[in-house]
């Protein structure tokens, strides 16, 4: 939204009819006009390929929460360390969680035991398979596992036979 400048009684410039102020006016609102860059169509919108703000954001500039959070970390790290850790002992539920989580992650993947054997022809991948779904039907590993299972075997074949089973 523009700006209103205020009218004011100063004369006309010579021979154009209009006050300085209504130039103002008229220079500041081409200015911000859609049509103002010539890269624009008649449309108002930007051409294909252009962008409506070609210099954007700088490369490498940091928004204010990345800002506090970095000298939150570089001048008082310690010391949230040891408030997190005294609440923690105090039996603060969310402090205790953050501290185990940091003191014992997660295990994402847990290692399976599949006796496959060796992978020397195709017979040998069918067993090794077999073995894979008789362990997923009987619960001793999860059907996700075997499936990662079955892609390591079929990347075996490809790299035993030179074949590719890939879509």
């Amino acid at each position: 939204m523009l700006k209103q400048f205020p009218k004011s009684n100063t004369a006309p410039s010579a021979g154009s009819g209009e006050t300085q102020i209504e130039k103002l006016e008229k220079d500041v609102v081409s200015a911000h006009s859609p049509n103002a860059d010539p890269k624009t169509s008649t449309s108002g919108k930007w051409q294909k390929g252009q962008s409506g703000n070609p210099a954007g954001r700088p490369r490498g500039s940091r928004n204010k929460v990345s800002l506090l959070r970095e000298y939150l970390l570089e001048n008082e790290e310690e010391q949230l360390v040891n408030k997190v850790i005294a609440d923690a002992l105090e039996g603060e539920p969310h402090a205790m969680a953050l501290c185990l989580d940091r003191l014992m992650p997660r295990c994402k993947e847990r290692s399976i035991e599949v006796e496959a054997g060796p992978i020397e022809n195709y017979q040998q991948v069918c067993a090794a398979t077999s073995k894979i779904f008789d362990a997923i039907c009987s619960g001793q590993i999860l059907p996700s596992e075997g499936e990662k299972l079955v892609n390591i075997l079929k990347f075996q074949l490809e790299a035993v036979f030179g074949i590719c089973l890939r879509k």
